[in-house]
């Protein structure tokens, strides 16, 4: 049985307690009966189990992205054009995490706090592929481009 719980922190560390005390009992119990299993479930740990691997899963993601990024620009160009488009990336979403780690110092007593979730890490996926759109398409039609340092910026924007 839970106490009432009244926020995120609550059923998270909720959701944590009642799995270390399964593993504790299932330890126990499995010496008699070792084919059984036992686990923690409440309608609520559903959601707030992402909670528990969810930053790992967007570092993970992240990397993956930029790896990806980098690669297909090698394949598509050349080596030093990847570095270049894959650093512009890198920055943006660099950006944009240190945006939302600023809204939440400023607004936290305002209730406005973005937390990590499963939406936050779709959007900033999201983040890595318009960066790319927006670099990967200059930075390639401007290496295409022949002519005067300023001629090619011009056709490129163009």
């Amino acid at each position: 049985m839970h106490t009432p719980l009244r926020g995120s922190e609550d059923y998270i560390k909720a959701a944590q307690s009642a799995r270390q005390i399964i593993n504790k009992i299932t330890a126990n119990f499995t010496q008699h009966y070792p084919d059984s299993k036992a686990f923690p479930y409440s309608l609520f740990y559903i959601y707030y189990d992402q909670y528990t691997y969810i930053r790992s899963i967007a570092v993970e993601n992240l990397l993956l992205a930029l790896a990806v990024v980098f690669l297909a620009v090698v394949l598509i160009q050349n080596l030093k054009l990847a570095v270049i488009i894959t650093m512009a990336v890198l920055i943006t979403t660099f950006n944009l995490i240190g945006v939302v780690y600023l809204d939440n110092l400023l607004f936290k007593d305002h209730g406005f706090i973005i937390e990590i979730n499963a939406i936050s890490v779709v959007n900033l996926i999201t983040c890595v592929g318009l960066a790319v759109e927006f670099t990967a398409h200059v930075a390639i039609t401007y290496s295409k481009e022949t002519g005067s340092r300023m001629k090619r910026l011009e056709n490129t924007l163009r």
